[in-house]
């Protein structure tokens, strides 16, 4: 995210429908290739509340989420409001 629109919960949003959509389409884990010193990207990732597994090397850090616990919310197909009732959602694609 552009500096200038940073800490507005642009990323976190995105964020969160990536991993919804790897969700819907059956993906292990997501992950982000950021530099060590991005403490944002560290938080956004943590605030997913997945377990996550770190890797650094030459100031290179590679964060995965493993999905297999993913929140229920996240399971919902993409762009999807939480708040719909089952009847009002989009039939899942089969994986």
């Amino acid at each position: 995210i552009e500096d200038d629109w940073q800490r507005r919960g642009i990323g976190t949003e995105l964020l969160s429908r990536l991993v919804a959509m790897a969700v819907e389409a059956g993906c292990d884990s997501v992950y982000a290739v950021t530099q060590a010193a991005n403490t944002g990207m560290v938080a956004a990732m943590r605030g997913l509340g997945l377990p996550l597994d770190y890797q650094i090397e030459e100031g290179t850090l590679v964060i995965t989420a493993r999905l297999e616990a993913a929140p229920a919310g996240s399971r919902l197909p993409y762009g999807l409001p939480l708040g719909l009732p089952h009847e009002h959602q989009a039939p899942r694609r089969p994986h």
